[in-house]
């Protein structure tokens, strides 16, 4: 499963977007994108939500990667737990 981190990179990657448009094209601080690839921070739950009914693909298929990967992280955890 990719990592928050690895998802934004390879999103912006795939758009070939420099930081700036990018973070324009998500709504965001080119500041708050830093942080995702750097792993200081993350994306929050309303912020997913809204990109999650974005008219655009690729910014939807953000939305929806990072919510698949912390509900893998949540259920992975939890599995972890229950085998000590």
């Amino acid at each position: 499963m990719p990592t928050i981190q690895e998802i934004i990179k390879q999103a912006r990657d795939e758009q070939s977007l420099a930081l700036r448009p990018f973070a324009a094209a998500l709504g965001v601080s080119h500041h708050s994108v830093v942080q995702w690839e750097e792993g200081t921070a993350a994306p929050d739950e309303t912020r997913l939500n809204i990109w999650a009914h974005s008219e655009t693909y690729w910014i939807r298929l953000i939305a929806l990667q990072i919510m698949a990967q912390r509900k893998w992280r949540i259920v992975h955890n939890v599995e972890h737990c229950e085998d000590k």
